[in-house]
């Protein structure tokens, strides 16, 4: 190895020590469960069938078995494999995010939100949970809200993902009981896409009223929907039942008022 070569090496030792070092110093926790690696892929689709629950999670349904496999995959999952096509890349981080929420909810005492999961430093409600619990995601330290906007939205560029993705709260779309697999992944994110727009916590229009009424996630990333049509009502019609289709052409032409639905961060369990 050259002289520049390992000082390089070394330098990025450093970097990353440091990362983690200062992410103590803040209050952030490197979450990523401490065991070893198993020999081969854990199945994350027993535990998606056994604790999803139409638009809910079962989290009492997560037995010691259920939790070791959830975290067994989280523990395969960061250490660096190479993806066999961009599908697999994209299956792999939609399932990696899901999986470290359905783990960030379950780590720690019943909490009513997501949200109560934190560090000791606090600057923003939802730190502790999307950007103060770091972990290892492709042999690369990282946090849920750099995987969202780094390695899925900007990896990507595919609106659909923020139907597939869920931050286990209520206001959430709903969590897949099955994993994202790249050979039906198109399949999988058009029906993740058409449960989301048809499910009226999301996109509701009021004929009298002359009013649609959609999810904040409409307005949180409108240009992700904008980058694939002309305006958000048109990318919703893409995926909308034939009555929704419908009423939400009539709102686009009549110029309908918009609003929207103020985001329930309540945890999505079953009562």
């Amino acid at each position: 190895m050259s002289v520049a070569l390992l000082r390089a090496s070394l330098w990025a030792l450093w970097l990353l020590l440091a990362l983690e070092a200062g992410a103590a110093l803040l209050g952030v926790r490197v979450t990523t469960p401490a065991a070893p690696v198993p020999d081969r892929e854990p199945v994350l689709a027993e535990v998606l069938s056994a604790v999803v629950v139409g638009d809910r999670v079962a989290y009492r349904a997560f037995t010691p078995t259920r939790r070791a496999t959830l975290e067994a995959w989280l523990r395969w999952h960061g250490v660096s494999r190479v993806a066999p096509s961009r599908a697999a890349a994209e299956a792999r981080a939609l399932n990696a995010y899901n999986a470290w929420v359905l783990f960030t909810a379950l780590d720690g005492p019943p909490a009513a939100s997501i949200r109560e999961r934190r560090g000791a430093v606090e600057p923003r409600p939802g730190f502790g949970a999307f950007w103060g619990r770091w972990f290892r995601y492709d042999g690369r330290l990282t946090n849920l809200y750099r995987l969202e906007h780094e390695t899925l939205r900007r990896g990507f560029g595919d609106a659909r993902i923020h139907a597939a993705i869920n931050c286990a709260s209520r206001g959430c779309p709903s969590l897949s009981a099955e994993p994202f697999e790249a050979a039906r992944l198109e399949a999988q994110l058009d029906a993740a896409a058409r449960r989301f727009v048809n499910d009226p916590r999301h996109v509701t229009v009021d004929r009298v009223a002359r009013r649609v009424t959609l999810s904040q996630l409409f307005q949180w990333y409108e240009g992700d929907f904008l980058a694939e049509a002309p305006s958000v009502l048109r990318w919703c019609m893409r995926y909308a039942e034939a009555p929704l289709a419908a009423a939400l052409a009539r709102a686009e032409a009549e110029g309908y008022a918009r609003e929207m639905r103020p985001y329930d961060w309540r945890l999505n369990g079953l009562n």
